[in-house]
Parts: structure tokens; C-alpha cells; sequence
């Protein structure tokens, strides 16, 4: 079983809500090994982001064996990188920085029987669709879940809800407010 972690956005904001998230993360592994996947960022910030995370993974969780890889990405390596993680941890930023080192990977079979963890453009990159509060549209995710997905979604987007919604095929609708998440299990 695979377990999907979706979540609205702005993990660094202190919240009780991002505690449950982390935390809802590593749950039941007796030895986590995270993949830290930051490609959504300005990679010149992945060494501080990438050290923030831990501190929240730390800070949050109390976890004693917490064991961390940072994403590469050469295509092999990240490959590797992918079968040897039992949790992959997808931090948000730009969508297309983040699916174009993706884009080519089976990530549907790769990610079979872990914990994936998406924040943002994290996980919209997992869904069918989503909409793109950056661009302002409906875009294309991997499709790993066959869901459409809203991230930083407040009421005030309700307009642009409904662009989702109408968008092709009838699925499955999931409305994240920041510091959000959702478990879906397949």
C-alpha cells in the first residue's frame, strides 16, 4: 500500500497544523528514510531549505532514527535515490522546476508501497489536475492519483474552483487551505 500525504502549502510556517503533518509523515516507520525533493525552489536556497526540513522533521516528530537523502537530479541517481527512501517528501515552490526532473521517471511504480508527502506544487504534481494559483489556470499533473486537487484554497477562489471543476473529465475534487493535508491510501 502506498500512502499519499497531500498538503495546501506553507510548511514553515510553526502551526499546529504542520506538527500533525510532519508528524503523520513518519508515523509508524521504525526507521525512516526521507528523500528530500526540492527542485520546486530556487536551488541556490536548497541547502537552507534542506536543513529546515530537518529541523522540522526533528522538532516536530521526536523521531530517534531519522535518516535523510537529498534529491539529485541526475536521473539515475535520483532513481536510486527513489527505491532506497521508504518515505519521499516532494516540497513546494514553481511546478514546472519541479516536473521537468520528474517527467520521465515512472513514478507511479516507484513510489509503490511508500509514504509520499506533497506540499503545494508537491502535490499537485501527483494529481490528475490542479489548479495553478501561480498561473492562474487548470494544469497537468502526473496523474498518479486520478483526483483534481486545490492548494492554498480559501473561499475567496470559489470562482476559480469552479474552472476546476468543469475541467474535462468529472473527478474527484480536493480543496487544501494552507497548513492543510489529506491521507489517501491506494
Amino acid at each position: 500500500m502506498t500512502k499519499y500525504i497531500l498538503h495546501g502549502g506553507r510548511t514553515s510556517n510553526k502551526t499546529w497544523e504542520n506538527k500533525e503533518f510532519f508528524q503523520e509523515i513518519v508515523k509508524g516507520v521504525k526507521q525512516p528514510i526521507i528523500l528530500l525533493i526540492n527542485f520546486a525552489a530556487i536551488e541556490k536556497r536548497w541547502p537552507e531549505l534542506i536543513e529546515q526540513e530537518k529541523q522540522q522533521f526533528v522538532t516536530y516528530t521526536k523521531h530517534p532514527k531519522l535518516k535523510f537523502l537529498e534529491a539529485t537530479k541526475n536521473p539515475q541517481t535520483l532513481v536510486s535515490q527513489i527505491k532506497k527512501a521508504n518515505i519521499i517528501y516532494l516540497r513546494g515552490g514553481k511546478d514546472d522546476s519541479l516536473k521537468k526532473p520528474l517527467k520521465d521517471l515512472d513514478l507511479k511504480k516507484l513510489f509503490k508501497n511508500k509514504i509520499i508527502a506533497g506540499t503545494s506544487a508537491g502535490a499537485n504534481l501527483l494529481v490528475k489536475y490542479y489548479f495553478s494559483n501561480k498561473k492562474d489556470r487548470v494544469r497537468f499533473g502526473q496523474n498518479i492519483l486520478p483526483i483534481k486537487i486545490f492548494c492554498h484554497y480559501n473561499k475567496t477562489k470559489s470562482t476559480k474552483l469552479t474552472k476546476l471543476k468543469s475541467f474535462r473529465e468529472n473527478l474527484p475534487i480536493l480543496t487544501l487551505k494552507e497548513w492543510e493535508h489529506k491521507v489517501i491510501k491506494i
